[in-house]
């Protein structure tokens, strides 16, 4: 097995890559499967329920801990429940290298657990989903600005985050290219314009629900914000939907 090159042992074993049992047995083949099989095994571990999330923390192998790249909660049943922030500083404690993390609906982590996260990861973290995490706030966005340079992807819908932390990220995390503020209800068109003045590679945000942003019509600054929404792609919910044509660029101020 062994005079077979580690590219093609590789490039076969790729196939199973959605077959984490099929790979942990691949490890034991010999040295050169192993080496082949652990980075695909581990590289986006997936998790039936709390329990495996526990039992992966305890026994993932030390060579293996820097592969991991990227950590998906949003399928663990009754989440909201059982994902606490003793779970997720148990999975940062063995894995510092991951880029993507999924928390939806974990809502009983606090902002302690985003510092945690931003702390230990840093600049490898990209994409981070927090959205409906009910009991963070302004402090987490705080940590992630003050840590987390390169996110790209950000999800926080449904937290209770304001214009003042909002800035901060804009001012920090330049390289934000999608961005979802769905019923962040407490954010104003302040917020819009942070965007508009930091985030220069912006494609996409999502504001649909945020009741405080309320674009009026005879303000010379919110018509360039509203535009500037419909450059970048931004989702806009049904309670502006009157002001499309009236804040196109072809329209002119009364």
């Amino acid at each position: 097995m062994d005079v077979i090159p580690l590219e093609l042992i590789f490039a076969i074993l790729s196939h199973l890559s959605d077959d984490q049992q099929s790979l942990t047995a691949c490890t034991l083949v010999s040295h050169a499967w192993r080496s082949c099989a652990l980075p695909l095994l581990y590289h986006a571990p997936t998790f039936a329920n709390i329990q495996s999330i526990r039992i992966f923390a305890d026994r993932i192998p030390t060579e293996a801990e820097p592969m991991v790249r990227e950590i998906d909660l949003s399928a663990i049943p009754h989440r909201w429940d059982c994902v606490t922030d003793k779970i997720l500083a148990r999975l940062m404690e063995k894995c510092k290298a991951i880029e993507r993390i999924d928390l939806h609906l974990c809502s009983k982590i606090h902002d302690s657990s985003v510092y945690l996260i931003s702390t230990t990861l840093g600049s490898t973290l990209t994409d981070l989903t927090l959205s409906q995490c009910e009991r963070l706030t302004n402090a987490s966005v705080f940590a992630l600005a003050a840590h987390c340079p390169c996110l790209k992807t950000l999800d926080i819908s449904h937290l209770l985050v304001t214009d003042v932390s909002l800035r901060e990220l804009a001012e920090s995390c330049t390289s934000l290219e999608w961005l979802s503020l769905a019923y962040c209800e407490f954010l104003t068109e302040a917020s819009i314009m942070f965007l508009r003045e930091r985030c220069a590679r912006l494609k996409f945000v999502d504001l649909d629900g945020c009741y405080g942003m309320l674009f009026e019509n005879d303000d010379d600054n919110d018509m360039e914000e509203y535009q500037w929404t419909q450059e970048a792609n931004v989702v806009i919910g049904k309670e502006y939907e009157d002001f499309e044509g009236y804040f196109s660029s072809d329209s002119e101020l009364p």
